[in-house]
């Protein structure tokens, strides 16, 4: 599929090109961060952005009036953001290249280019019509490459819809859009959504982009994508990306983020999934993912102390969760329970799969307090994510000491992996908890001559015998023992 698109945009000022910088290609994941997203402005000092590639070859084959600095990204529930700080200069284009884990589009090796399509990538040197055409070294799933036009008032962007056509034809749907009268922005950093009718499967509005030439650090293109503007591509998904220079008919130079094609322009046929220098890969690695989608979390009493429950519907990546409580008074959040130290706070690393969780606070409370909630994510690289934005509250309200040994129940029941059994004693004392069978065999002590405090009590059971090897589903009782007294409930155990 291709679709041509055309803004109104000011005035091309040139920027000075950055110095070669760190490239930054470490692994990492996306986790959301509902509360605040990237302005599409062309600016991408958002501090949301990742920088995911930088460009560090310094090579500057087209001049000083094309350059490209970095790629930043983000991603939440329902967009993703790139920002490319850069300048353009005559007709030239920056072209941009995906590759989406869930969408099988064009290989390694195959020409990204096919005769008749618009723009760049119906250009001579990136079709095979009179050599190889131009070949990167990553599956290539969508395209974008953007141009001023040789004028100071518009902005046009080209685009590719690749599948698995090879080298005959990799491009899906050829089309052609023409969107300047709908669009109103400029070269100043006005945000457009484009296109303005559905074409070809690329939903209406759903890409919002703007760029800004006025030379600054950070300024240049920035573009919001709908997931469901792109067919084939959801929030499950990672993605990798690739950025390169090239003039109006595809002839490419040696300018990439990331990656360094060597001292030379490669033009026409650029092969770079052969390239012969050692400046490879030519795309990011790593697992850029989409978010943990947390759907809820609340709060509740039980007996003196709370359980807060979430879901998450997706996640990716997930190490583990992290527990921050305060008081309504208090300005500031505080860690109470952290993945690390909690195994039931372990997070599924990447599923496309609901999960619910649970948590039982009863360290320091008090009567007759407010007390607010929240949950943070962890990627295996230590990168947080807060969910703000889904506080849970609670106002507690101590129940009176018992006079008595009382058995509270487990929650939940039935249960699957793990539940709670929760007590009361009137004062400091020892206390024993064994698992049986329906058949009265002993399946696990779970406490033995330990101390319960006063007040509630707590302790879970994970489903396991004393092999620590998970027992099968069923109904199973446990027997509470403290002092002189003993009672005894059923639970049922479900997978």
């Amino acid at each position: 599929m291709f679709f041509f698109i055309n803004s109104n945009l000011g005035e091309n000022v040139t920027m000075k090109k950055n110095l070669p910088a760190l490239l930054a290609l470490s692994s990492i994941t996306i986790f959301s961060n509902l509360f605040a997203t990237p302005t599409i402005d062309g600016d991408s000092s958002d501090g949301d952005y990742t920088v995911i590639a930088s460009y560090t070859s310094g090579r500057d084959g087209f001049g000083s009036g094309n350059n490209i600095d970095e790629i930043n990204y983000f991603a939440d529930l329902t967009h993703m953001y790139i920002g490319i700080p850069c300048d353009l200069g005559s007709n030239d284009n920056i072209v941009l290249f995906f590759d989406f884990s869930g969408y099988d589009g064009n290989d390694s090796g195959n020409p990204v280019g096919e005769s008749g399509a618009s723009g760049v990538f119906g250009g001579s040197g990136f079709t095979n019509t009179s050599g190889s055409g131009c070949r990167m070294d990553f599956e290539v799933d969508y395209a974008f490459a953007f141009n001023e036009g040789n004028g100071t008032t518009q902005f046009f962007v080209d685009a590719a819809r690749f599948g698995t056509g090879g080298s005959g034809d990799p491009i899906i749907d050829s089309g052609f859009l023409n969107n300047g009268s709908g669009l109103s922005c400029n070269q100043s950093g006005t945000a457009s959504n484009i296109p303005n009718t559905t074409t070809s499967g690329i939903s209406a509005n759903g890409i919002q982009i703007a760029y800004n030439n006025g030379g600054g650090a950070d300024q240049g293109i920035e573009v919001r994508f709908d997931y469901d503007a792109m067919p084939g591509i959801d929030n499950s998904q990672t993605v990798n990306m690739f950025v390169l220079i090239t003039n109006s008919t595809g002839f490419s130079s040696n300018e990439t983020i990331p990656g360094d094609p060597g001292g030379s322009n490669l033009g026409d046929d650029a092969d770079f999934s052969s390239n012969p220098n050692s400046g490879g890969p030519f795309h990011t690695t790593g697992d850029h993912s989409l978010p943990v989608e947390l759907s809820s979390f609340t709060a509740r009493q039980q007996g003196n102390n709370v359980r807060l429950d979430w879901r998450t519907e997706t996640e990716h990546n997930n190490a583990g969760f992290r527990i921050y409580r305060r008081k309504f008074e208090a300005k500031a959040y505080e860690m109470i329970a952290d993945f690390r130290t909690d195994k039931t706070l372990k997070g599924q690393g990447s599923t496309p799969f609901g999960n619910d969780y649970f948590f039982y606070d009863n360290q320091g409370l008090a009567s007759h307090t407010n007390y607010s909630y929240i949950v943070a994510d962890v990627d295996f690289n230590g990168k947080e994510t807060k969910h703000k934005d889904k506080p849970a509250t609670i106002f507690i309200v101590f129940s009176p000491l018992p006079k008595d040994f009382t058995l509270l129940g487990n929650f939940p029941n039935p249960f699957n992996p793990e539940t709670t059994i929760e007590f009361s004693v009137p004062e400091q004392a020892k206390f024993s908890i064994e698992i049986f069978n329906v058949l009265g065999q002993s399946v696990k002590v779970l406490a033995e001559n330990e101390i319960a405090k006063e007040g509630s009590n707590q302790i879970s059971w994970n489903g396991t015998d004393e092999n620590n090897s998970l027992v099968p589903s069923g109904v199973y009782f446990y027997k509470i023992t403290t002092g002189n007294e003993t009672q005894v409930s059923k639970m049922l155990l479900l997978k």
